[in-house]
């Protein structure tokens, strides 16, 4: 799972490929390269429970220390994913078709 904010909306992104008879683990923090995003739910002086992220993440089921990455554009996000699931654009010659796309809008 990865969470994600455009500060219009939160999301959680999982990409996952099918096996056949089960789900790889989540790999979206590598497809979004997430490290160099920074991290909302960060902050040094509160614990990571009090984060400003805590009480919407924990209404989901998810951890309250949960990082929350932003971007500029929740769509983009979704959009670049599925030009690799179905080779579109950048991904012209791979389409990846075991591939998925999971979304969760958070409130």
């Amino acid at each position: 799972m990865t969470v994600f904010t455009d500060h219009k909306r939160t999301v959680d992104l999982k990409l996952q490929n099918w096996a056949g008879d089960n789900w790889s683990p989540d790999w979206s923090l590598d497809f979004w390269n997430v490290g160099d995003l920074k991290n909302l739910n960060d902050d040094s002086d509160v614990w990571p429970e009090d984060g400003p992220y805590a009480a919407l993440l924990e209404k989901h089921d998810l951890s309250a220390s949960e990082p929350v990455y932003e971007v500029e554009d929740i769509d983009y996000l979704i959009d670049y994913a599925n030009d690799m699931i179905n080779g579109e654009g950048d991904y012209a010659d791979n389409p990846s078709p075991n591939t998925s796309l999971f979304v969760t809008e958070l409130d």
